[in-house]
């Protein structure tokens, strides 16, 4: 009889309970943000906020020896105008207030593959193909008018060095931007370098 009434009590406690119904909240507001979409070849797909630019905006070209000019990696700067790097990883790095920027560079011989970062995201980052002899190569194209941060990574080693020569920006170079607050070192072969990227 004992037992009876306690399952008696259980269930009336159960059924006499409420349920939590789920709520939608209708937002109240909604901000579009701009989205950057860059492709293979460097060009950008905008949507989302407009920005503005301004009409007198100017292209500018600099040497590598510039202030504003930032490296990672093992280069050799004996000529500051024009400094070398061999190995994978090598980066150029700048900030510039603008929509559009380019590096000339030269990889002797060989042909050499460099892959651009912009804004530190690399989801959204593109290969540049660069063949012998000394070229201009695009590293951003119309991006939205504003601050802008650029790495360009060397990616592959053909047994011959690349030289660069200049950076050309549509806008204004700003200060060097800071260095990555973490890093991580990796040990390994030739392979695990990026010796075998495009072989």
């Amino acid at each position: 009889m004992r037992l009876v009434s306690t399952l008696a009590l259980i269930l009336c406690a159960c059924s006499s309970g409420s349920e939590t119904p789920s709520t939608t909240t209708t937002p109240t507001s909604v901000t579009t943000t701009s989205q950057t979409t860059v492709t293979e070849t460097g060009t950008t797909t905008n949507t989302g906020t407009t920005t503005t630019t301004p009409t007198d905006i100017k292209t500018i070209t600099v040497l590598p020896s510039d202030e504003h000019v930032g490296y990672i990696g093992r280069w050799d700067q004996s000529d500051p105008a024009a400094p070398v790097c061999g190995w994978q990883g090598s980066t150029i790095r700048f900030a510039f207030k603008g929509t559009d920027a380019a590096v000339e560079l030269n990889p002797g011989s060989t042909t050499e593959s460099f892959r651009v970062i912009i804004d530190g995201n690399p989801d959204t980052s593109f290969k540049v193909t660069v063949n012998p002899g000394t070229a201009w190569h695009t590293v951003a194209s119309g991006l939205p008018y504003g601050d802008h941060d650029i790495s360009v990574v060397r990616e592959t080693y053909n047994w011959d060095n690349v030289t660069f020569t200049g950076l050309q920006v549509t806008g204004s170079l700003l200060d060097i931007p800071n260095p990555r607050p973490h890093f991580i070192e990796f040990y390994g072969d030739s392979n695990f370098a990026g010796y075998s990227l495009e072989h």
